[in-house]
């Protein structure tokens, strides 16, 4: 008489498969980002303290201001644009896209201003002048970055492919550390250099994905029947998109300040209770 937990057991074990096979591309190219992150820390530790502090500071500022902003801003256009791709209602898909990449640029507007007025809110709060000066100088630097996420957030959704996905994140990470390197210890631009080499990062995938989705994917239908879409439809479609986008938006900055504050602590004890602002 053979085990009766062993269907069971099986069952679990096949359903777990199948969930690790779905997963696993998704969860490869979000590990993948963070390479630049600890890349980043890596270099501004070699530029001394003061600067490791104040890039820190500005790692940390563009993260809840604006990466993670953008972050929540796109999960509004990937609640749309899977419903519409399964339906084959491939208007509506594109559409989604081109207002979320404008929703983007036009969040990228405030968020810009706000990092290159730094230096007086950091000043405001009563931080050291020095360490305000070089967060100021990161994020000047990181500024079109926000150009580059704009589009490379949406592309994300549009590339319904995991695969092609990892392959491209994977390419622009091997190249970031090079990159990195000539910036920062050959050419000497110290905290520009790191800076910069973001912005190039996020440059060469948003390329990388525009050369497979033109070149290499399959192509979309083009026998959907297109209905040109009134002002009222519009109007309804952005709606739509911002009541889907903003409360994730802002749930997904809370919890990047989690994150941020547990990274400072852990740094903070590395490196000294005098190295970091104060929080």
């Amino acid at each position: 008489m053979g085990n009766p937990l062993l269907p069971k057991v099986s069952a679990f074990v096949n359903e777990a498969i199948s969930v690790a096979r779905i997963s696993l591309p998704l969860v490869f190219p979000g590990l993948l980002l963070y390479f630049p992150y600890f890349v980043s820390l890596y270099f501004l530790e070699g530029l001394g303290r003061l600067t490791f502090a104040g890039g820190f500071l500005a790692l940390t500022f563009a993260d809840i201001t604006g990466y993670s902003l953008f972050s929540g801003l796109t999960m509004g256009i990937g609640s749309i644009c899977p419903p519409a791709f399964g339906a084959k209602r491939y208007y509506l898909f594109r559409a989604t896209i081109r207002r979320g990449i404008i929703l983007l640029l036009l969040t990228s507007i405030p968020v810009s201003l706000l990092w290159i007025n730094i230096k007086k809110i950091l000043e405001m709060l009563k931080q050291d002048e020095d360490l305000a000066s070089e967060a100021q100088t990161f994020l000047l630097y990181s500024v079109p970055d926000l150009v580059a996420q704009s589009f490379l957030q949406p592309l994300r959704v549009y590339q319904s492919k995991t695969m092609p996905l990892s392959i491209c994140t994977a390419i622009a990470c091997v190249l970031h550390l090079p990159i990195t390197l000539l910036l920062v210890s050959y050419l000497g631009f110290g905290i520009k250099g790191i800076a910069l080499s973001g912005v190039v990062l996020n440059f060469n995938l948003v390329i990388f994905l525009c050369i497979y989705i033109a070149f290499l994917e399959e192509k979309l239908s083009s026998n959907e029947e297109v209905l040109e879409e009134s002002y009222e439809d519009r109007m309804r479609e952005w709606k739509k998109l911002l009541v889907l986008a903003l409360p994730v938006a802002d749930g997904n900055d809370y919890g990047v300040l989690v994150w941020v504050r547990i990274q400072g602590t852990l740094a903070r004890d590395a490196r000294g209770p005098d190295v970091l602002f104060d929080w």
